[in-house]
């Protein structure tokens, strides 16, 4: 909800040179709602669809935020407020994103 994604701890000094700058945090909270209004999981299909739609692209490298798999899994995943985990019997596999624990 609105009042957990404000409470968040998130850097928020502005730098978007910085390992996670006021930018990011900016998509993570696009990104976070977008999953909530999804039912708290998103396909991988829908993720990449909704970021499509905001001008981002797999492979193609965003002026700001440099190649988007590679800042959501470095910046998001990694540091766990994504989770990126496969669809349970899902044959052939697919793929989703979860709030991550922190």
């Amino acid at each position: 909800s609105y009042a957990l994604i404000s409470k968040m701890a998130l850097p928020s000094d502005g730098s978007p040179s910085d390992e996670f700058g006021l930018p990011k945090s900016g998509l993570l909270m696009v990104l976070l709602g977008m999953i909530f209004t999804k039912g708290n999981r998103a396909t991988e299909e829908e993720f990449w669809e909704f970021l499509n739609a905001l001008g981002f692209y797999a492979g193609r490298r965003h002026l700001i935020f440099g190649e988007p798999t590679r800042f959501i899994s470095k910046d998001f995943v990694m540091q766990k407020y994504l989770t990126y985990c496969q669809v349970p019997n899902s044959n052939p596999p697919r793929y989703e994103f979860l709030w991550g624990p922190r």
